[in-house]
């Protein structure tokens, strides 16, 4: 069995320390151990080591194995997060040639957190996976919250100006708005940080609306006015189109079946009561995202519970990693 630092989880060098915490600043997360244990947060010198799996097979590292066990695939398979709990945890699936195991370890605001099933192998009669995206409310609240943010400072800076100095202004907040629009076609996949470039070009045409009106020459002044309004309108369809991808989130359902056709467990997040559902509680957490190695899980997990139940023992070298 591998050795790990007792502090983060991670596997020790061949001098048997730690690469991570002996480098410089480690000496931060010390303080926060004692900060955490002053506050009576949880199980302070346990948080970093229970929160950090990083590397570890859920049998023998984790869970004792059974006599004759031996662990054959692991995937780590999702991220559980509760963000308003303050909850996160790594969700983990493993097969070995007796049971199928699922452990998620991670952190709360009270301490260690920890979630595990176990069920004989042999029992097991299939998996259902179902990855897609789904709508998050928070995500949506966020977004307008961090747009009126971001926004308020540009307007304020566009719409002070003089009027003796409207034009060059307005010239100024057209290059800052293109500047700012960039980012959106440019920055690939990070969405916050383009939702970020867009609140600013939307404060910007929203001060330069307020700055163009102010302009005493009839036709500049309406011409600047226009050019502004339909600019702004652009960006604002813009805008609702990032928060539409800011608020999709993965979403992964995760349902093991037994033989006698009931359900092992599931992994999914929890289902919120409304007038038409009664509250599910599954996992607890309220958003499971699927990860990179979900695919090859889906590919290939049927395969090998079915050679394990089959062939036993001997299918272990098939698949082992």
């Amino acid at each position: 069995m591998a050795n790990f630092c007792t502090k983060c989880g991670r596997p020790l060098n061949e001098n048997a320390k730690c690469d991570f915490c002996s480098r410089p600043g480690a000496s931060t997360k010390a303080f926060f151990i004692k900060l955490f244990d002053h506050m009576g947060m949880g199980v302070p010198t346990a948080n970093f080591v229970n929160a950090s799996e990083r590397g570890r097979q859920i049998v023998p590292d984790l869970i004792k194995p059974n006599d004759g066990e031996v662990a054959i695939k692991q995937y780590e398979v999702a991220t559980l997060r509760s963000r308003i709990r303050g909850q996160w945890a790594k969700g983990k699936l493993q097969v070995t040639n007796k049971r199928l195991l699922f452990h998620a370890g991670g952190m709360s605001y009270k301490g260690s957190i920890a979630q595990q099933y176990e069920f004989s192998i042999a029992e097991i009669a299939g998996i259902e996976i179902k990855k897609s995206n789904r709508i998050s409310a928070l995500n949506i609240l966020l977004s307008i919250v961090l747009t009126l943010i971001v926004a308020s400072p540009f307007y304020s800076i566009f719409n002070s100006i003089n009027e003796s100095f409207a034009v060059g202004g307005a010239i100024l907040g057209y290059l800052c708005m293109v500047a700012f629009v960039a980012p959106f076609f440019v920055v690939r996949k990070r969405f916050w940080l383009k939702l970020c470039f867009m609140a600013a070009a939307l404060g910007t045409a929203a001060g330069l609306s307020d700055l163009t009106s102010k302009v005493t020459n009839y036709i500049l002044g309406g011409k600047l006015f226009d050019i502004t309004d339909t600019i702004a309108g652009i960006l604002v369809f813009v805008w609702l189109f990032n928060v539409v991808l800011v608020s999709l989130v993965p979403d992964l359902v995760l349902t093991v079946k037994t033989k006698g056709a009931s359900e092992a467990f599931v992994i999914r997040r929890k289902q919120h009561a409304t007038p038409f559902k009664q509250e599910l509680e599954y996992t607890g957490f309220s958003e499971v995202l699927p990860d990179k190695v979900v695919d090859l899980m889906a590919s290939e997990i049927g395969a090998l519970i079915d050679d394990v139940q089959t062939f036993g023992d001997n299918a272990i070298e098939k698949w082992k990693e």
